[in-house]
């Protein structure tokens, strides 16, 4: 009985360590996410600033709609850039899941041959 146990507790133990660390990279693509977000809306803020000054001084309608495009297509490729994060993220915490799931069941294939 207490080899079962021993086995069991060590498994228990892995499976805790893989899950705290799943957890870890989870609260590490979190804060990462938030840093480019606040990034984001700085960026959105100095370019409007930017975009106000740059009409308040009189610049032709014609140089603001460009202005106007490059933010956009700033925001667009910032945009981009979170989602392949996402995506990116998703696909590490879908590997790890594939990985706890193994060693689950390789633990239950153990332990009714045991």
């Amino acid at each position: 009985m207490k080899i079962e146990d021993l086995v069991e507790q060590e498994e228990k133990n892995k499976e805790e360590n893989e899950l705290g660390s799943l957890q870890s990279e989870v609260d590490r693509e979190s804060k990462k996410r938030e840093l480019l977000l606040n990034k984001i809306r700085e960026k959105e803020e100095e370019d409007q600033f930017n975009l106000k000054q740059s009409s308040s001084e009189g610049l032709a309608s014609s140089a603001s709609q460009e202005i106007k495009a490059e933010i956009l297509r700033k925001r667009e490729a910032i945009k981009q850039k979170i989602l392949l994060m996402r995506r990116r993220n998703e696909r590490r915490k879908e590997m790890l899941k594939k990985k706890l799931s193994y060693i689950r069941s390789d633990i239950s294939k153990k332990l009714i041959q045991a």
